[in-house]
This record gives C-alpha cells, structure tokens and sequence, in this order.
C-alpha cells in the first residue's frame, strides 16, 4: 500500500498496529510504501501533526532605466498543516499597509491561542497587535463582501 504524505507534513509518523513503520523513512511531499502481507483488521494510524510554516515574498519595484529599487516590500503568509491563515475582519483600505508586530520565524512564541474547535486542529490566534488570525475559509463567515488578508507586510524598504 503506498500512502501519501502531503508536503507541508514535514513530521508525519505511520504505525500499523500500533508499531511505527520506521523500516522507511517518512518524507514530506511523497509516498510512502508498506509492503506486508496484510491480514483482517489491521489497523493503520497516520499522524500529520498541524505545525506552522512560513511563505515569504519579496515585491521590488525598480527605478525606470535604473539598477536602484524605488522600494522592497517583504510578505509573509501563514500556514498551519494544510490550512492558510488570515486575519479576520481586516480592512478599511490601510491595515494592509501596517507592519505586524511578530516574530514570523517563531510563531508558536509570537502568538497566544484563541479558540479552538472540539472537533478539528482549527484553532484561533492573536497577534502581539490583537489581530486574530484564523483558517482562511472561516474568515468573515466566508462572506464574499469583506476582505480576508493572508499576505502580513513584515518589511518595507
């Protein structure tokens, strides 16, 4: 049986019956192959731990006709497992603009948990600024009038 570990699950862990498979080693973006001989009711177990994870971009705009940048703006998004995150109820035209008040390299320390479901991993947090942040499609009640920002200016030159 091949099963597919996604990309974003850098730390999955596989056990059938209750034993890891550590015959192989588990790697983020691919498959992974149990080769037994497989009998009624076996059991497998897969662990894709929710760990956050940065994407960072850069916006240069250059001077026409020149080597020198006008300006340089770095972006972050933020992710959690598979979900994207945005900051709820943001928008009135300049919170775009602000620059947010955290550590993006340690987020687990930057960010104080909020609210999380029963039933999912899909917690809340808030930002050092009280933003909340929460899984893109909640944002808003999935309202197609109101913003969800998932891009965090976190520089600007």
């Amino acid at each position: 049986i091949f099963l597919r570990i996604p990309e974003w699950a850098n730390t999955a862990s596989i056990k059938v019956n209750g034993l890891e498979m550590s015959d192989n080693k588990i790697t983020a973006n691919s498959f992974f192959k149990i080769n037994r001989k497989w009998k009624n009711n076996d059991i497998i177990e897969i662990d894709f731990p929710f760990e956050f994870n940065t994407t960072k971009k850069l916006e240069r705009v250059e001077a026409p006709q020149s080597q020198y940048n006008i300006f340089e703006v770095n972006w972050t998004a933020i992710t959690r497992g598979p979900l994207v995150y945005s900051i709820n109820g943001l928008i009135n035209g300049t919170e775009r603009e602000t620059i947010l008040n955290m550590d993006f390299d340690n987020l687990n320390t930057s960010l104080k948990e909020v609210k999380s479901s029963k039933f999912t991993n899909q917690t809340e947090y808030i930002t050092p600024d009280s933003l909340i942040l929460m899984p893109y499609y909640r944002a808003d009640n999935r309202e197609k009038t109101n913003w969800r920002l998932t891009w965090f200016l976190t520089d600007i030159k």
